[in-house]
């Protein structure tokens, strides 16, 4: 059993891949678990230090990636809730609408959070869970970076950007292509829209923990019950 165990690490690649995105780690994560599951138990350093790097930069890429949607689109929904900018044809959004609009910037990191949920089915073995901490660090890494980043970003634009007197020196520095009329309602416009960054910034932070948290959690958990099982496995198949 050892033997075909060793047959199937040696007949593959010598050294763990270099996943260049998220599916193409879950993938290598994947067989890293059959061949653990499996009875081999792979020393965690098999795991060059260029492997643990391609890891954590696929997490930390992906979760900057879902950040900066997350960031970009959060101010507008609260837009959309202070009926400042119209969804479906209308300033008087409806609860279903103002779902939708939290929805939208909500829906990267949820499908982000399913994937890294999915990961805890395979936290198992030395291999197995060096990868998977390696990606997860890159995503805690990411999302702190991503979390920081807005939240300074929102300040600034509210405490410096949007200030009166700032505002108009922006808007006039296109006096050159826009109108005065329409300068004037963009400043007004702008001026209302200030009170959606505030709670956009602090948006950003608490969904950051949230979607962070409990896939952590998820994984610890799941990780676990499997162990129970494989041990449990391991006790029926000696006593037989």
């Amino acid at each position: 059993m050892a033997g075909r165990n060793e047959e199937i690490l040696l007949s593959g690649t010598t050294y763990p891949g270099r996943p260049q995105g998220f599916l193409e780690a879950l993938s290598e994560i994947q067989q890293y678990y059959i061949i653990e599951r499996s009875g081999t138990e792979i020393p965690r350093d098999f795991l060059t230090i260029q492997g643990t790097l391609s890891f954590l930069w696929v997490g930390m890429k992906g979760s900057l990636v879902v950040g900066f949607c997350l960031t970009v689109l959060s101010p507008f929904a609260f837009g959309v809730m202070n009926q400042m900018i119209p969804i479906f044809g209308t300033y008087n959004p409806s609860l279903f609408d103002q779902a939708f609009a939290f929805l939208l910037p909500l829906s990267f990191s949820f499908m982000y959070t399913i994937f890294l949920m999915a990961v805890g089915n395979y936290y198992i073995g030395s291999l197995t869970r060096a990868a998977i901490m390696s990606l997860v660090q890159g995503i805690v890494i990411g999302a702190a970076i991503k979390a920081v980043l807005a939240f300074v970003f929102f300040h600034y634009l509210y405490f410096v950007v949007f200030r009166p007197e700032t505002l108009w020196k922006v808007i006039s520095w296109f006096d050159f292509i826009l109108k005065q009329e329409t300068m004037e309602k963009l400043y007004y416009w702008l001026m209302e829209f200030r009170p959606s960054l505030l709670p956009s910034a602090w948006f950003v932070v608490v969904t950051t923990v949230l979607f962070i948290g409990v896939p952590l959690v998820s994984i610890i958990i799941r990780g676990r019950r499997i162990n129970r099982i494989i041990e449990e496995e391991r006790e029926w198949g000696t006593s037989a």
